[in-house]
């Protein structure tokens, strides 16, 4: 595959998925970039998506590097902060499931754990 054709393909996916207009529409959105991923290489089982912010603050802090980001970092990823739902959307976890091969879906584990900005 080459690089342009494989986000062309994530960029059509997500917009067949996404609320016209998302800011995970984008082609530099977090959600674009964890779907090229997938489609270049299925990632491995066990997975998961580290914003870079949330990495580097983990590192400078000296803790163990988990999947935990506030909100601000995920909504590019398509976390839903609108009238107070601060959740995964369905649409973004049927397009997961749509990912990943039948026998192991990419699923809602390769996402971090999202808490309110200023949360550990």
């Amino acid at each position: 595959h080459s690089v342009p054709a494989v986000g062309a393909r994530a960029l059509e996916l997500i917009r067949r998925h996404a609320p016209a207009g998302h800011t995970a529409c984008a082609p530099t959105s977090s959600l674009a970039k964890l779907v090229c991923w997938q489609l270049e290489q299925p990632l491995p089982r066990g997975a998961m998506l580290c914003h870079q912010a949330d990495y580097l603050s983990a590192a400078l802090l000296d803790r163990a590097v988990t999947p935990t980001s506030d909100w601000h970092n995920a909504l590019k990823l398509g976390f839903d902060v609108s009238d107070g739902a601060l959740r995964y959307p369905d649409w973004l976890l049927a397009l997961l499931r749509e990912l990943g091969p039948v026998a192991d879906p990419l699923g809602a584990d390769a996402l971090p754990t999202v808490v309110r900005p200023g949360e550990p």
